[in-house]
């Protein structure tokens, strides 16, 4: 499953099992550092990415990712950690620049990679493309101040694919590795940098190559120790059976046979299954019509039940071992099925109204009906942003003519981030799916029949509408820069704040059973200057008839500030599973972080003396629990910390994000978002349209991407103009593989930009290059 349905799971341990699976996919195709997982923030809903990410909060992003890191590097595979840092958007991607004042970038946009960087030490970071208060981030100097002065962070740093902007500058940043690698395109620049002193060749371009060497020697290591470990492994289940044991060491493709792959495989095929099925969260369940019985008559309205959407499209696509189906596994539950397509599963733009009609009538003959829908992958994807949080053209005039056909229907959803659900109130039953993996599809049906109870918890809210988002008016900018003028108002940071009325809120997901959350006990364990410890126990009972899973959720509220904060934060959270009747004491520790707010005046986490109170709840907005406790600190606030962020009495009714407010956050004059003049090297190949060479490079490079198939789809030729209309012109050095150079580049824009003069001036070099 993808990162937005993996951080519905909450559960930290499912993680690390499969962070283990991971290591062992990658040794047997001898990788050494898995390329993600991603852990940027979840800021709006139409973030074409928000599928490779975990949550709208950073704690949850945080722990869930260290766990399947810990799983991963446990077992001799590293991870790249990325991108570093707020990237939260695919318009512009590879020059955005993101402005964004410190305190919130210090508590929602960095504080999952702190996390996992001080708990877990990723082997690496991969940078993101966008800028940040005008660094763009191959070049961003916190690499050195923030990630390895104070975070002690010891591993390599690379940039994103092409991410490079100024390679000097990037290495003067500590960004190690360039990739996917220019080719020897930015050589000259370093080597001249080294010459005239602008680049130390001890102090920083040495600590690159010593970091990017200790990468090749640790990788080289582990791989050799896998393969003189591994022979054995998915040997025979016979021999292990015989030996008493299991398989609990990795294995490689070139050490093991097609039995011991198959095997590997089908576990892991299983895995991928209780994830998916741990994952899933159940959003609506009127009138008890989950679970159905077996052998109920059932329309199957949808195409994804056929051909299901169970992973994002981009460069994270992986081609799976095998793929369940929906349609395939109901089966197993009744024979009493009906089915219609509802749309064209790949054809968007195709007229829905005959699959529509057709699927009302088939409706109208079962007991209960399934809606398979969503996002078709041409609706959301890498490359572009989603312009709207509806459904793909035709599922929600689907969803509204089979529910006025059929009173009992159950919508199962595939898509990776908040989706507008206008027939909320005319459906029994809303399953959140999400895009659950390859295994997803049997987990889903499983699920709705009773298998096992739903447990998933939502990691990120669903507004009643887009223009209820907080950044709504600022997203996705103006002229290549977005103002992050919600500041801190994330997702249910906002919400709950304002009171806002929510489709679904954060940390929500219901059960087949029920839960009751007793005996709450907070104790002051220690506080001193620099540390805080407060011990945190209650019980959970499952007082229900069914076997499931339930999150204990807690939120910290500051009962005065001097400085805003938002109503709540999540500082903890853990997952039972428990059997009816069964009670479980849940113990949590909250340390200094949990109550403490970034001052930047200070330059310090400052923790302020006074109440706090502990909330525990199943969801951000059930909150079942609460005990005030209080805290002595000597820490002082600054008043820089109070004018940036002044406090306001809760509710808070309206977000003030005018000029004024924005400036006093950043603490400086908002920045001019200019353009330049005339094409250079950040010009955007699709600003390059008009001219005739634009035109011709464009086109070319879209027939480069799609030689790999005949008949490209429709799918495959958005994602690649859209890719290449927000591609940099240095990007045609960039992905060139040498057979390209600046030099060229500098020629073709002078065409572009009709500087004729300049172009026969630079010809001779040109062709000498």
């Amino acid at each position: 499953p993808t990162a937005s349905c993996l951080a519905c799971s909450w559960d930290t341990t499912l993680l690390h099992r499969m962070g283990v699976a991971l290591a062992m996919e990658c040794r047997a195709h001898s990788v050494s550092v898995l390329l993600g997982p991603g852990i940027n923030c979840i800021r709006h809903p139409c973030g074409g990415r928000n599928f490779e990410y975990y949550a709208e909060d950073p704690f949850v992003s945080g722990r869930m990712a260290a766990a399947l890191i810990r799983g991963v590097q446990e077992n001799g595979v590293g991870v790249s950690l990325k991108h570093f840092s707020c990237n939260n958007q695919e318009r512009w991607r590879f020059v955005v620049d993101v402005i964004v004042d410190e305190r919130t970038q210090r508590e929602v946009y960095l504080a999952a990679f702190e996390h996992v960087i001080t708990t877990v030490q990723p082997w690496t970071i991969m940078c993101a493309y966008n800028q940040v208060n005008g660094t763009y981030q191959s070049e961003d100097p916190l690499f050195r101040t923030l990630l390895r002065d104070e975070w002690k962070f010891q591993g390599l740093v690379m940039t994103d694919w092409g991410a490079t902007n100024n390679r000097v500058a990037g290495i003067k940043a500590g960004v190690d590795l360039e990739m996917p690698g220019s080719v020897g395109a930015c050589d000259d620049a370093v080597l001249e940098a080294v010459r005239n002193g602008t680049l130390s060749q001890s102090d920083e371009l040495d600590e690159c190559v010593v970091r990017v060497l200790s990468l090749l020697l640790l990788s080289k290591e582990q791989l050799e120790i896998g393969n003189a470990n591994d022979d054995d492994v998915f040997a025979d289940d016979d021999d292990a059976d015989a030996q008493g044991g299991t398989h609990s060491s990795l294995e490689r493709g070139t050490t093991i046979n097609n039995s011991a792959n198959d095997r590997r495989l089908e576990a892991h095929h299983e895995l991928a299954r209780e994830v998916a099925m741990k994952s899933i969260v159940l959003l609506k369940n009127a009138k008890s019509i989950l679970p159905l019985q077996k052998d109920v008559s059932v329309a199957v309205i949808g195409a994804f039940a056929k051909e299901p959407r169970f992973q994002g499209m981009g460069s994270s696509e992986v081609n799976a071992s095998k793929v369940d189906c929906a349609w395939d596994h109901i089966a197993q539950y009744t024979k009493n099925v009906t089915y219609a397509p509802g749309y064209h599963r790949h054809k968007w733009d195709e007229d829905d109204a005959p699959y529509v009609a057709q699927a009302a009538d088939v409706a109208k003959q079962a007991d209960v009906v399934l809606v398979f829908c969503g996002l078709v992958e041409i609706s959301e994807s890498e490359a572009f942003d989603r312009g709207n949080m509806d459904l793909s053209p035709g599922h929600n005039a689907l969803v509204a003519a089979v529910a006025k056909a059929n009173p009992n229907v159950v919508v199962v959803l595939s898509n990776g981030s908040g989706v507008a659900m206008p027939w909320v109130h005319q459906v029994d039953g809303i399953i959140e799916s999400w895009l659950c993996g390859q295994a997803g599809a049997s987990a889903t049906v499983d699920l709705i029949f009773g298998k096992a109870s739903p447990c998933g918890k939502l990691a990120q809210t669903f507004p009643c509408c887009l223009e209820d988002e907080p950044g709504a008016k600022w997203f996705p900018g103006v002229d290549r820069q977005v103002q992050y003028r919600e500041g801190l108002n994330v997702g249910y940071r906002y919400y709950d704040t304002t009171e806002k009325d929510v489709l679904f809120p954060f940390g929500h997901g219901l059960s087949y059973s029920k839960f009751e959350f007793t005996n709450l006990s907070v104790t002051v364990v220690s506080t001193t200057a620099d540390s805080v410890q407060v011990s945190v126990s209650l019980d959970i009972e499952n007082v229900g008839d069914v076997e499931a899973g339930e999150v204990a959720q807690c939120y910290v509220h500051d009962v005065e500030s001097s400085v805003y904060r938002p109503s709540h934060e999540l500082k903890g959270f853990e997952k039972v599973y428990l059997k009816p009747r069964e009670k479980a004491t849940v113990s949590l520790t909250l340390e200094r972080r949990a109550f403490a707010f970034w001052d930047t005046g200070t330059q310090r986490w400052t923790v302020e003396a006074g109440d706090f109170e502990i909330q525990i709840g199943a969801s951000s907005r059930d909150i079942r629990l609460r005990q005030i406790i209080t805290l002595a600190s000597p820490d002082v606030t600054s008043e820089q910390a109070k004018l940036s962020h002044p406090p306001v009495s809760l509710p808070i009714v309206q977000l003030d994000d005018s000029d004024e407010a924005f400036k006093a956050m950043l603490g400086k004059d908002i920045p001019i978002a200019t353009l330049p003049s005339k094409l250079e090297y950040n010009s955007l190949l699709g600003d390059t349209l008009h001219t005739l060479i634009g035109r011709t490079i464009k086109g070319t490079a879209v027939s480069m991407m799609l030689a790999h198939t005949k008949t490209p789809s429709e799918e495959e030729i958005k994602f690649s103009n859209e890719l290449l209309d927000n591609s940099p012109m240095r990007s045609l050095v960039l992905f060139s593989r040498g057979d390209m150079h600046f030099v060229l580049l500098d020629w073709i824009l002078h065409i572009m930009n009709g500087e004729y003069l300049a172009t026969l001036w630079k010809m001779p070099w040109m062709i000498f290059v």
